[in-house]
């Protein structure tokens, strides 16, 4: 999903730096769904706005909010003992 779709928003810098915050095995689907969302509202550019408004609007799951690290959820678990 690297190649952008031909009608694809562009993508501001400050945008793809929130992109690369989602987990990587959703980052495909929250991708789509924000260009989803802007060519809805007939924008022309992603913007650090429209992910952060996006983000809440998915919810917390596999999003990392501000600029914190992408978080694995396995890491918050305890371990598993027989």
């Amino acid at each position: 999903m690297d190649r952008p779709l031909p009608n694809a928003p562009i993508w501001t810098a400050e945008a793809l730096r929130k992109l690369n915050n989602i987990l990587f095995f959703v980052r495909a689907q929250a991708r789509f769904r924000i260009e989803q969302i802007a060519r809805d509202e007939e924008l022309d550019r992603v913007t650090e706005t429209l992910v952060e408004r996006a983000r809440q609007e998915f919810g917390q799951i596999g999003l990392a909010g501000g600029d914190r690290q992408p978080q694995c959820p396995l890491k918050s678990r305890t371990p598993l003992t027989l």
